[in-house]
């Protein structure tokens, strides 16, 4: 067991040792709303600077994509970027903000569609003897 603390302080201490080029952190999360709150405080605290923040739209409680710049390797250049879901609660916005490369949950609908290529489900597709695998890839540009 590792705390949470102690291993963004490592990527903090050990990010750009090999390279200056952006580290992204993927966080898989299941945690509660206080947790994630205390999270967000670490990231922003541990990692300063060196955390990759995106423009914060306060209404929306998301990234403002109107004011996010595109963001290279090159300019990117030591910064550590976190890849995780969001809540869009305002109990967890600090971690939310943090949040450089969102990630989303497809809806069974959504799974649906990207199996069957937006074809209604049928009777060859279901029985289909191949695994399918279904993917959200969320760009920043």
């Amino acid at each position: 067991e590792a705390l949470f603390h102690d291993v963004i302080a490592a990527i903090a201490d050990h990010a750009f040792v090999a390279s200056e080029y952006p580290v992204i952190v993927s966080i898989e999360q299941h945690c509660s709303a206080p947790q994630l709150a205390k999270q967000g405080e670490i990231l922003m605290q541990v990692l300063g600077d060196r955390l990759f923040t995106p423009p914060w739209d306060e209404e929306e409680r998301s990234i403002d994509w109107d004011r996010m710049a595109t963001v290279s390797p090159w300019s990117a250049r030591g910064r550590i970027l976190i890849k995780s879901s969001t809540s869009g609660s305002a109990g967890v916005s600090m971690y939310d903000r943090c949040v450089a490369l969102p990630t989303k949950k497809l809806s069974q609908g959504e799974k649906r569609a990207l199996r069957c290529d937006g074809r209604e489900e049928s009777e060859d597709t279901a029985s289909d003897s191949q695994p399918r695998h279904a993917c959200q890839v969320n760009s920043m540009s």
